[in-house]
């Protein structure tokens, strides 16, 4: 035991700023997760993993396809977690609570959050660990303090969504794919398979990883003179890993692999034609380089360029060098452009489907930070202090301040203040817009505008959203308070109870 401790104290005495850049990544993370936030699609997620879960236990296979989306690794990983806390609950006290009873509710959060939070800080350490060996210490530590303390990026994993979920395995099967042309042991190309196979089961956007393994093995060839028979087998290890890995975690496969197939298909061509957020067709294509600067802070986003003009000034010295290290740094920059021109095409758009990229932006970040000719330790934790600061604002609502139209964010502070009022349970609130967002909060009743509250009761508050109008039916609401986050105003709450 003793020298289990000596092991560490001196693994953390050697490697403390990593020790310390990780723990924080760690907290805020975790740092008030359980009822944080209720988005705009959580009702969704919950009702798709339930009922993921009855289909499994029923044996009944074909109803596991609850989304194109698909959304499979998250409902097995969160459904995994909720059955596990149910279950625990019941034999404790005797019965199972559902999901939306307010007491309860912060508990069940958790445990749907929790293992995607967990994979999410599995992959930062899959990224310092391989990147590491590849790009230095230097570059690699940056990157991860840049990424791991971006309140966007921190932000997307925490939901309760596919999106973040996607992210972690997306990076890991990358990381992975990267390193094995490093170090060519098949381990790494079957783990990166897995990863991209449970990474398209998060969310299909991951098919970007097909064409992926074609180029990155193109470059293998062009640029590490891999010969063609084993570009070859690589390009068809990977495929069959990422397929078989699909159809064992997808158990709606085993019937009908080629429906199901189809309409993840089918989906995914519609959102990239026509889109699901009302574009009908039209294509915005500068969206991202609008937005992406707005979810990367600027230092990130700055450093990033300055790391992209440093390796293409130093591309041929760096060829003549290490063909492996510009094999890498090309092969990062190919999921950057690639990727990015692939959602630019894509007609729906969201700033959170662009996030994939950050961490590859990140290694641009410390390639320009690394070069600086100062003390590292010195300029590190220049770099560290604001950027815990700048985390530290947005802390713990990630989201809200990037919020452009209305998902959720701060209802859950308006649903406490409710909580404070007399008997809140006894209280009628009509919320607008997204009523379900402040349901798992509030001891009372919620209704939205066009629900008629029974037993011809009347709304004793309105909680409005900024770009809601006063439902007609309700002007007789007296103002009374503003939910705000870091002066911007989420909500505002009405007594509608008659004086």
């Amino acid at each position: 035991m003793k020298n289990l401790f000596r092991k560490i104290r001196n693994y953390v005495t050697s490697n403390i700023l990593l020790v310390l850049t990780f723990a924080f990544i760690t907290f805020f993370n975790f740092y008030a997760l359980p009822g944080d936030l209720f988005n705009a699609d959580q009702h969704f997620w919950f009702q798709r993993t339930t009922n993921f879960i009855k289909a499994i236990k029923k044996g009944e296979f074909a109803d596991t396809f609850q989304n194109p989306k698909p959304g499979v690794t998250v409902m097995i990983l969160s459904g995994a977690s909720l059955e596990a806390f149910w279950t625990i609950y019941e034999a404790v006290y005797k019965f199972r609570p559902l999901i939306y009873t307010q007491d309860t509710y912060a508990y069940i959060d958790f445990v749907v959050k929790a293992p995607l939070v967990f994979f999410a800080l599995v992959s930062y350490i899959i990224f310092y660990k391989f990147f590491s060996r590849i790009f230095g210490e230097k570059i690699s530590l940056v990157a991860l303090l840049f990424l791991g303390l971006s309140p966007y990026y921190t932000a997307i994993n925490r939901l309760f969504h596919g999106d973040g979920t996607m992210n972690s395995f997306f990076l890991i099967s990358v990381v992975l794919l990267i390193y094995y042309f490093k170090k060519p042991e098949r381990k790494f190309l079957i783990f990166s398979g897995i990863a991209g196979g449970a990474a398209f089961l998060a969310k299909s956007q991951a098919i970007f990883l097909i064409p992926y393994i074609f180029l990155i093995s193109g470059l293998g060839f062009l640029i590490l003179k891999v010969n063609v028979k084993d570009s070859l087998k690589t390009i068809g290890t990977w495929l069959s890993i990422f397929f078989i890995t699909i159809y064992v975690l997808f158990p709606a496969m085993w019937g009908e692999p080629i429906k199901t197939f189809n309409k993840i298909f089918k989906e995914g061509m519609a959102v990239a034609q026509e889109g699901r957020n009302f574009e009908e067709g039209r294509n915005n294509i500068f969206y991202y380089f609008e937005t992406l600067p707005w979810i990367v802070n600027l230092v990130f986003l700055a450093t990033a360029i300055v790391g992209l003009f440093v390796f293409i000034k130093n591309s041929k010295k760096i060829y003549k060098e290490d063909k492996f290290l510009f094999f890498a740094f090309v092969s990062i920059l190919g999921v950057i452009i690639f990727y990015f021109t692939q959602m630019t095409l894509v007609v729906q758009k969201s700033d959170r489907y662009i996030t994939v990229i950050m961490p590859y932006l990140a290694v641009f970040s410390g390639l320009a930070l690394s070069k600086i000719n100062f003390d590292f330790k010195k300029v590190y934790i220049a770099l560290m202090v604001p950027s815990l600061i700048y985390i530290s604002y947005f802390a713990p609502y990630y989201l809200a301040l990037y919020e452009k139209d209305n998902w959720g964010s701060l209802s859950n502070v308006a649903a406490d203040y409710l909580n404070q009022k007399n008997k809140p349970e006894n209280l009628n609130v009509v919320v607008t817009p997204k009523d379900h967002t402040l349901r798992p909060f509030f001891k009372g009743k919620i209704y939205n505008p066009g629900e008629t509250i029974p037993k011809n009761k009347q709304a004793d508050y309105l909680v409005l959203g900024t770009k809601e109008l006063m439902p007609k039916k309700l002007t007789h609401c007296e103002f009374e308070k503003d939910i705000e986050f870091r002066g911007k105003l989420f909500w505002k709450i009405y007594n509608c109870q008659k004086k």
